[in-house]
């Protein structure tokens, strides 16, 4: 990807290899909240061309043939509100997305943009939206990336419990050794005749 691309994408600068959980955490939520914003085109195209102009042009909306008015309002709804049309009616995009959300919101706005395209050619309107497909290589590799960092970082702190469970192993052994001498060494001045302490 080219430095040229990136201010118009609103990537990061940083290489994602150089990147720390923390940035690889934000490029995602860059990535989700871009691909939302253009979802923003999906649903200005279903309302204001679809809805408008083409509501009882009969055309095929998944598994039946009805109009785009049926069609949008009942079989594919998401297409008029999106952007997150897999989220609960209470429910907002967030703002710090998992790898799942993410990678959702990806897959949901090409889905979307492929149906709103179905129903374009389907009233055979004069232009399609082309899907914004610039990011699906960053996405890939932040994701990869992250899930690295993060593989990384659970695998050190397992090290670090068990180091300091081994340390705290050697203490007490440690411990139990030098008071297990000084009992011996107490006996052994109270058996031996020549001792101040076996002196009565």
């Amino acid at each position: 990807m080219s430095k040229a691309q990136q201010p118009v994408l609103g990537l990061s600068d940083v290489p994602v290899s150089e990147m720390s959980i923390t940035e690889a955490e934000k490029e995602l939520a860059t990535i989700t909240e871009a691909y939302n914003r253009k979802g923003h085109q999906i649903k200005q195209m279903a309302l204001g061309t679809l809805l408008r102009f083409y509501s009882q042009k009969i055309v095929p909306c998944g598994a039946i043939v009805t109009n785009v008015r049926d069609c949008l309002d009942h079989q594919w709804p998401d297409l008029k509100n999106y952007p997150g049309h897999f989220l609960g009616p209470e429910e907002t995009p967030v703002l710090r997305p998992t790898i799942e959300q993410a990678r959702m919101t990806e897959e949901n706005y090409l889905d979307a943009v492929e149906r709103l395209n179905m129903l374009l050619r389907a009233v055979r309107y004069e232009s399609t939206l082309a899907p914004e497909l610039r990011y699906r290589g960053q996405l890939d590799a932040v994701i990869t990336h992250l899930k690295e960092l993060r593989e990384a970082e659970y695998h050190n702190r397992l090290l670090y419990e068990k180091i300091f469970k081994i340390g705290g192993i050697i203490l007490l052994l440690l411990g139990l050794s030098v008071g297990g001498m000084l009992v011996m060494k107490h006996h052994a001045q109270r058996n031996d005749p020549t001792s101040q302490s076996g002196k009565k």
